[in-house]
């Protein structure tokens, strides 16, 4: 049951409790659990009620407040970590960047269309040369950072130099092969380019991440794994070193700490 979707298990509740398990989903859901964990939720909830014989408002209560608590039992150590951050998904950072440069691009395309004429050519290669290096980087940077932030420091530094190092390469070669020219874009096409870029944004796969598992069952039932994912998540965030993060079970029994 698990694996089905959400909307399914709520299809298969009583007709009397399909608005409470609804209203269970969506709190769930705001929490920040992902489909399958909000379908597993689901499930449970369907076989006690199928067990007691009663509804879901008599045997669980107020669905929201329920939905919180099941969410907040349910959240994995990466999803409590993520909840806390301004930004928890790497698509939603390119999406903010790739909005806001399609904005300027809009912006100034529109203003040097009315100063310069709509069929002039105004644009220089340098400037896209250094739009291209400033995006990468800017882009390189956010990722770096908040892959670091998440513990995941070898994909931090993979990606956040590897797209500094393309973004200059890249906006050298703009420089060096078009120069100081003026490129062959009429001024009407910037707006439109950076109007399909803001626009475009929004069309990106916006996939849930998949929940870990191992052995077939959520890798964080095991409480070693739970506490190895909190260890990577403070190491991350606070830069955490290995003798500050000893477990707690280890420390001397002269510490007098619990």
């Amino acid at each position: 049951m698990a694996s089905a979707e959400p909307n399914d298990i709520i299809e298969l509740y009583p007709e009397s409790d399909r608005q409470w398990a609804q209203d269970f989903n969506i709190a769930m859901w705001w929490k920040e659990l992902n489909d399958s964990q909000c379908a597993a939720e689901l499930g449970k909830v369907l076989d006690a009620l199928r067990d007691s014989g009663q509804s879901a408002e008599e045997l669980f209560g107020d669905p929201a407040e329920f939905g919180e608590a099941r969410a907040f039992a349910r959240l994995n150590p990466q999803q409590l970590a993520d909840s806390e951050m301004p930004i928890n998904s790497s698509l939603l950072l390119l999406a903010g960047i790739g909005l806001v440069v399609g904005l300027l691009c809009t912006g100034f395309g529109t203003w040097v269309g009315f100063r310069d004429g709509w069929t002039s050519n105004s644009w220089h290669f340098w400037q896209l040369a250094a739009l291209t290096a400033g995006t990468g980087i800017a882009l390189s940077g956010h990722l770096w950072w908040f892959y670091r932030l998440k513990g995941k420091f070898a994909r931090s530094w993979v990606l956040g130099l590897s797209g500094i190092a393309v973004s200059i390469a890249a906006a050298v070669l703009i420089a060096v092969f078009g120069g100081g020219e003026v490129m062959p874009l009429p001024n009407w096409l910037a707006p439109i380019l950076g109007i399909a870029l803001a626009v475009g944004v929004f069309w990106l796969p916006w996939n849930d991440e998949s929940e870990p598992v191992r052995g077939g069952a959520c890798a964080f039932t095991d409480p070693e794994a739970w506490f190895a994912e909190t260890t990577r998540l403070l190491r991350g965030r606070y830069g955490m070193r290995s003798r500050k993060r000893r477990p707690l079970w280890n420390l001397p029994a002269s510490t007098g700490r619990i």
